[in-house]
């Protein structure tokens, strides 16, 4: 089975790679916390990129659970 890793695409324009480990994920995300800063000149807060990291997660495993759906039918 070919699995694709889930991006979250940022405001910022920027790319976050959704990897299953809890401690890559948060370095990822707090490294990016600095270049959204960087970029947007806005602070986004921990909290708030990893919930929509979440969201993002969220919707990915929403979407290939449908498409299990749809393929078995």
């Amino acid at each position: 089975m070919n699995v694709k890793m889930p991006i979250y695409q940022c405001t910022c324009g920027q790319s976050l790679l959704i990897v299953p480990d809890i401690s890559e994920m948060e370095k990822a995300i707090r490294a990016h916390l600095v270049e959204h800063k960087k970029i947007t000149g806005e602070a986004l807060t921990e909290i708030d990129l990893t919930e929509k990291v979440i969201a993002c997660l969220n919707d990915a495993l929403g979407e290939e659970s449908l498409q299990d759906q749809v393929s078995h039918a």
